[in-house]
């Protein structure tokens, strides 16, 4: 008895032990994965540091691994932060094709239906890709990036930068030599500037306008108090680069006002030693126009010459065809990805398009079904009111015959009979009054053939009435749109005429009884007893001025 006992008692301390070892290699892993999560996040912060301060990357090994560790761990915008970080890498290491890709794959980790979503992130990311299509002359991609990354920067309530980004669509804008949205751009991006308060920003959006009233728009004039206002804007500030352009500027409306003098005054201020071809450019550029309005031969040559120098074609050859190599590479890789994505799109929208077809497919019979039993419903009910009507009718006929006969007894009788058949009617009244409630006139006035009858009110000879299509079509379109007062207008022993109904069509429509009667071709005393039938079988009064306002009460109950 005790062997056994023992014996059972040993598995016991086995399992036990097992389990506490178990449980010391989970809390060993789960510490190890903590220390792994921690050191991956404090470097991924690193690279961002050395991002946001320049710091060029030299090597992309860290951040792939960074890319390949949140891929199988982070949240959302963890990968968004990696995928953008490799983006930079490959980006300072002159890969662009690579860095696009990276960017992509970056927005596509983004969650934007999360409340948390790194919209800053994002927008850094379009920003990014932006500055690599502009320097690959894909502009039209540029544009759209950088719209991208202002919107995403608006939602991170990023204000300047927002405005930022959009503003530098405008210089895209002019190099696609689309300059009615460039100065659309730079009158908005002003006004945005100004509103939240950025003034040297707006000031600086305002030479760039300036340029552009002078070399797209000849508004000198226009050009001249923008110019005026960024070279007091100057006074305070050290900043070179700016007055050498501004400058520029000031030469271009001078020459264009024809003060040829002050043009070379302000072409000459531009110089500076050691200055770059780029920084030559426009001086000599300048130098070159004036001397050509001065007719000065020797000049001419010079600064031709010079201008020359700075605009080598072999410079500009060569770089129009990295740019182009450039492009291709990126064109290749974006659609070889696109492709895949595309297929993969498609079988998923071939599943999502059988399902929703099979959904829609019971979704209109379910309608039919409905519509069917509704109008069935509203049939036997219109039909019901119409037989109480003529009943009453018939009751009321009968009684005034007893009065002529003065038999007391059974006029008493007839008239007891004859409010028993006026509760009836209310009652069915007002259960058609419940199903008119559904009709929807103002989408009936705002059709397009309402619309066009709505013209015609003036009747002249180059607004002709209308003729038997545009009839058909307004009465198909009253009864789609207005199907209970149709079915109203249109069942029963008590139905309208086809004149009755375009009358009373007309009248929803505000026409005046002198309009109707040219439009359909008859004597105003026609229409007018025609208005006194429609208003006896449908609302039981003889009289025409009514009819209108019957109509209307009859939709608005």
């Amino acid at each position: 008895m005790k062997q056994m006992i023992t014996t059972n008692k040993t598995p016991r301390a086995i399992t036990v032990i097992g389990y506490c070892l178990l449980f010391i290699v989970l809390v060993i892993v789960l510490a190890s994965c903590s220390g792994d999560s921690s050191e991956m996040r404090a470097q991924l912060e690193e690279l961002e540091r050395q991002n946001h301060e320049y710091e060029d990357f030299t090597t992309d090994s860290l951040a792939k691994e960074l890319v390949d560790y949140f891929d199988r761990h982070g949240t959302a915008n963890e990968r968004l932060r990696a995928h953008y970080i490799l983006g930079c890498v490959y980006r300072d290491l002159g890969e662009a094709p690579r860095a696009v890709d990276c960017y992509l794959n970056a927005i596509s980790q983004a969650d934007t239906t999360a409340a948390e979503c790194d919209y800053r992130t994002l927008s850094a990311v379009y920003s990014q890709m932006a500055l690599l299509f502009h320097n690959q002359f894909l502009l039209t991609n540029e544009i759209r990036a950088r719209k991208t990354s202002a919107y995403y920067a608006a939602k991170d309530n990023d204000d300047f930068f927002s405005i930022y980004e959009y503003a530098r669509t405008a210089g895209t804008y002019i190099l696609l030599n689309e300059i009615d949205s460039a100065e659309y751009v730079l009158n908005r991006a002003i006004n945005q500037y100004e509103s939240n308060g950025y003034h040297d920003n707006a000031i600086e959006s305002s030479l760039i306008l300036a340029y552009l009233y002078l070399e797209y728009r000849d508004k000198p004039h226009e050009a001249k108090p923008l110019l005026d206002q960024y070279e007091e804007y100057l006074l305070d500030k050290n900043l070179q680069g700016a007055k050498l352009q501004m400058y520029y500027y000031k030469g271009r409306y001078y020459e264009m006002v024809g003060q040829i003098d002050s043009a070379e005054i302000c072409y000459r201020k531009i110089y500076r030693p050691n200055m770059s071809y780029i920084e030559q450019d426009p001086m000599y550029r300048g130098l070159l126009s004036v001397y050509k309005n001065k007719g000065v031969v020797d000049s001419i040559v010079k600064y031709t010459e010079l201008f020359c120098a700075t605009n080598d074609s072999s410079v500009v050859v060569k770089d129009q065809n990295i740019t182009a190599q450039m492009a291709a590479s990126y064109n290749y890789n974006r659609y070889q990805k696109e492709a895949l994505q595309n297929a993969e799109k498609s079988y998923r929208a071939t599943i999502s398009l059988i399902i929703i077809s099979i959904l829609s497919v019971i979704i209109l019979l379910v309608a039919f079904y409905l519509m069917y039993r509704y109008k069935k419903n509203h049939m036997k009910l219109q039909e019901a009111y119409n037989l109480a009507v003529s009943k009453r009718k018939e009751l009321q006929e009968e009684l005034d015959s007893l009065k002529a006969l003065n038999d007391s007894s059974l006029v008493t009788q007839k008239e007891e009979q004859l409010e028993g058949q006026d509760q009836k009617i209310a009652v069915l009244d007002n259960l058609r009054k419940k199903i008119i409630a559904k009709d929807k006139l103002s989408a009936f006035e705002m059709s397009d053939i309402a619309q066009l009858f709505q013209k015609k009110k003036s009747f002249k000879k180059e607004n002709p009435s209308p003729d038997e299509d545009q009839w058909t079509e307004l009465v198909s379109q009253f009864r789609q749109d207005m199907p209970s007062v149709y079915t109203i207008m249109t069942s029963g022993s008590l139905a309208l005429s086809d004149r009755q109904l375009k009358i009373c069509i007309l009248l929803l429509l505000d026409y005046d009884e002198s309009i109707i009667a040219a439009m359909l071709g008859s004597k105003p005393q026609t229409i007018n007893t025609a208005k006194v039938r429609a208003n006896e079988k449908l609302f039981h009064v003889s009289d025409s001025a009514s009819l209108k306002a019957n109509l209307r009460q009859l939709i608005a109950n």
